[in-house]
């Protein structure tokens, strides 16, 4: 089969697109066991946030980068699914504010 000129950057550019998007959800998928991002998706969440890390066994090192986020430490398979279902996305983490766990700054 001949590919022609377009149909190569075509093809180069599908594989980027593939390749990048790979990268970044590697970047998003939170650790099985470690510091993570929680992002409230609404002011319910947000309210909810706090109580529901803790209820759930994570540990509240600091606030997030974003408006009303928590970094805790924490397993995922304890948060991922009970906190999305309240509308709390589990995220990796920052660099920034990824210290061992200390205290726990909500009490």
């Amino acid at each position: 089969m001949l590919l022609t000129p377009f149909s190569r950057r075509a093809a180069l550019v599908a594989q980027l697109g593939l390749v990048l998007f790979a990268l970044v959800s590697l970047a998003l998928v939170p650790p099985s066991r470690g510091p993570m991002l929680l992002v409230p998706l609404g002011q319910t969440a947000a309210r909810l946030l706090p109580v529901a890390a803790r209820a759930h066994n994570a540990l509240i090192l600091a606030r997030g980068p974003l408006p009303q986020s928590l970094v805790v430490y924490a397993d995922r398979a304890q948060l991922l699914r009970p906190l999305l279902g309240l509308g709390i996305v589990t995220l990796a983490s920052p660099v920034a504010g990824c210290a061992p766990p200390k205290a726990d700054l909500a009490r």
